[in-house]
């Protein structure tokens, strides 16, 4: 690779794991652990004294902000065990250690991004993108004070999680954007750490700039640092993508279904927030829980997510094409396979045909 890539090791770096207690169990109103419509009804009088075991299985992320609520949610508010699951949320460091533990077996389901899924499929593994959330970053490159334009980023370092990532993605497409080549304006790519350390990173003046998320700008915009807005400038970006092995899935399809089925519901949940204070500050308490932060530094992260969440979990197309192009255009590799082939829509393509989300959201605007 012709990017210079520099790997920095900085004090204070701390795992991205989840607290050793888990927040509070987040069942909805009225018991129903979706909030959304249920039709289920009281089991029969014959219906066996004790329920099946729930299938245990472990799903790793790759980032660590609020846009992974929803997974937290599902897993710690009863969602994924209403579809006879037992979720272990697993805290990864990068793509690239999300992709490969499932390649190891060590997790059967990811929640990622879609470059670190294309370098995997394109790398010979069977993993494939089954839907996600976001189609548009809520995020923005925030870089030192003395950069006031786009064209101050020449000759400057520039920190990322990883190479091939989704915020190294939104790093370049924001380059594309602004007219800016790494290689030809010696932008140096450095691979810092996630969106906390980058954060921590340009405060200490290791890097000149980086994408990060609202919960990590926000702050470094009051303090005078410069940005500008990822999703105004018109980049593209899927991330917290669902990722599984093909191997996985044709073995264990019902498995999948219900993971689908427990995230569709507590996204569900989560579309209530603009209309529910209470179930609102809910949410905020359980992101702040994992994030170690106070409730209201989750809030303009998730108050942006929550609208743009597509309800059958299907990111659009171009986001998509997008993304395949930049990542291809850094890895020739890439192009050995097509986004298809890194794409199984099949199950929520189903549930869409068969009015799932619509019962879903019946009755809400």
């Amino acid at each position: 690779m012709r990017r210079t890539i520099l790997f920095l090791l900085l004090v204070g770096l701390v795992a991205c794991q989840a607290p050793a207690t888990a927040p509070q169990s987040t069942a909805a109103p009225g018991g129903a652990p979706g909030g959304a419509a249920s039709n289920a009804s009281a089991p029969a009088a014959s219906a066996p004294a004790t329920a099946p075991p729930l299938r245990q299985i472990r799903v790793g992320y790759a980032a660590t902000n609020p846009r992974v609520t929803p997974l937290w949610l599902a897993a710690d508010g009863g969602y994924f065990q209403r579809h006879g699951l037992a979720v272990e949320t697993v805290a990864m460091r990068s793509a690239p250690a999300l992709q490969a533990a499932m390649i190891a077996k060590e997790i059967q389901i990811g929640q990622s991004g879609l470059p670190g899924t294309l370098q995997a499929r394109a790398g010979g593994a069977d993993v494939v993108q089954l839907g996600g959330l976001i189609d548009k970053p809520l995020a923005q490159l925030v870089a030192q004070p003395s950069i006031q334009r786009p064209e101050d980023l020449r000759g400057k370092r520039l920190g990322v999680q990883s190479i091939g990532g989704t915020v190294w993605a939104r790093g370049m497409l924001a380059l594309e954007k602004f007219g800016l080549d790494p290689d030809r304006d010696d932008i140096s790519v450095l691979v810092i750490g996630d969106e906390p350390t980058l954060g921590r990173a340009l405060v200490a003046g290791a890097i000149d700039a980086a994408p990060v998320g609202a919960t990590i700008s926000g702050p470094l915009r009051e303090q005078g640092y410069t940005s500008w807005d990822l999703a105004e400038l018109g980049v593209p970006e899927i991330g917290q993508a669902f990722v599984s092995s093909e191997s996985f899935i044709q073995a264990e399809s019902q498995t999948v279904e219900g993971f689908l089925k427990g995230m569709a519901e507590a996204v569900a949940y989560m579309k209530g927030m603009p209309r529910d204070p209470a179930r609102r500050q809910q949410i905020l308490s359980l992101a702040a829980s994992y994030l170690r932060v106070a409730p209201e530094d989750t809030a303009t992260e998730l108050d942006a997510l929550v609208p743009l969440i597509p309800r059958n979990l299907l990111p659009g197309r171009a986001a998509m094409e997008a993304i395949y192009a930049i990542s291809a255009r850094d890895n020739p590799d890439l192009t050995r396979i097509t986004l298809d082939q890194a794409l199984d829509e099949r199950i929520l393509r189903r549930l869409e045909a068969e009015g799932y989300f619509d019962q879903l959201y019946a009755g809400q605007p």
